[in-house]
């Protein structure tokens, strides 16, 4: 390949690794969300729960509407 392929492929992953950053942005906005509703609701055995377990993290952001952004 030749130095505009070895650009594109440059510019692909720096793309890909700005992608991954929002995408790991996102994930931890969501996730302090439910702890901070958690909290707020006195909920704290639960939130001890949702640390252990992604399921029960997953059922609980349902339950609170906390929804993925995108």
């Amino acid at each position: 390949m030749g130095p505009i392929s070895d650009v594109l492929d440059e510019i692909e992953a720096i793309g890909f690794e700005k992608g991954v950053e929002q995408g790991i942005e996102q994930g931890r906005q969501r996730v302090n969300h439910l702890y901070a509703a958690l909290i707020k609701d006195n909920r704290t055995a639960e939130l001890f729960q949702s640390t252990q377990d992604p399921e029960i993290q997953e059922k609980l952001m349902e339950e609170y509407g906390i929804k993925l952004c995108g």
